[in-house]
């Protein structure tokens, strides 16, 4: 099996683009340049950048960007709007090299990770669903209550004639003996 040729990238500041960069107010960490030197490129790479003060916080607000110089005026776009949070970095993958960074506000995609659960992990949904469980169970036994200790509420349950029938039952009860003769 031949082994695969080494992956080799060089990583640069651009050049050329710094007036672009500095005057862009969604740009929350530093740009880099990738480009790839030697090797195929995998289908996948992971790019990380340090946090910066402008990118702390939810990695729900931020994405991996890159800059689409195909565009006139070039403009930045969202490439990953699922990174994770990695060792005090924001990482996320990309398909293609290019010049990137960390962008305010692009993320708000479906990332998958947490959509499986209603409020992010195992533990919130066990203990949302006990908390619902033990409020419905609640609600019946106040229900019981109310329709069986409250006449106008035990009389609207039953209805005028099963009222009528309850009341003689408890109120007319006679004990009768039965003897045997021979």
């Amino acid at each position: 099996m031949k082994a695969a040729s080494p992956v080799v990238l060089e990583i640069t500041t651009p050049v050329g683009i710094d007036e672009f960069i500095r005057n862009n107010t969604d740009i929350a960490s530093d740009v880099v340049n990738i480009t790839l030197v030697n090797g195929s490129f995998p289908d996948k790479v992971e790019i990380c950048f340090d946090k910066t003060e402008r990118s702390k916080g939810k990695t729900s607000d931020v994405c991996l960007g890159y800059l689409d110089e195909s565009a006139s005026p070039p403009i930045w776009k969202c490439v990953d709007e699922c990174v994770k949070e990695k060792d005090n970095k924001i990482c996320g993958t990309t398909d293609h090299f290019t010049n990137f960074a960390i962008l305010l506000g692009g993320a708000g995609g479906d990332c998958g990770d947490d959509a499986q659960y209603v409020t992010g992990d195992a533990t919130g949904d066990l203990l949302l669903v006990l908390g619902l469980v033990v409020l419905c169970f609640a609600v019946c036994f106040l229900i019981y209550v109310i329709v069986t200790y409250i006449p106008v509420c035990h009389d609207f349950f039953y209805g005028f004639e099963g009222s009528r029938v309850r009341s003689l039952r408890h109120t007319s009860r006679e004990y009768v003996t039965l003897t045997r003769t021979s």
